[in-house]
């Protein structure tokens, strides 16, 4: 099911802050591929919004309804360094 327009670096629409509206499945699609480009190093929310220019508060809600095959749990952000809930790609 698609869910409502979020901020991303795909899409068409683009507001006056230079995101482009994704859907939620756009959204997760973005993260699922950001996550497998990196190689199983973790993000925190904060970190993977703005490497995807999208709002924190929409990757939040996008990985909270389905992180599918993504690792999340408590651990250290490799862009911040902060410990707090992080997200990555599962590794083989």
């Amino acid at each position: 099911a698609t869910g409502g327009s979020f901020t991303g670096s795909r899409g068409t629409n683009r507001n006056g802050e230079g995101q482009v509206t994704l859907s939620m499945d756009g959204l997760r699609d973005a993260l699922d591929q950001f996550l497998r480009q990196a190689n199983g190093q973790p993000f925190c929310d904060g970190c993977l919004a703005v490497e995807l220019r999208v709002g924190r508060f929409d990757t939040q809600h996008a990985l909270d309804v389905d992180i599918g095959s993504m690792d999340r749990g408590h651990g250290r952000c490799s862009v911040c360094g902060q410990t707090l809930i992080v997200t990555r790609a599962p590794t083989p």
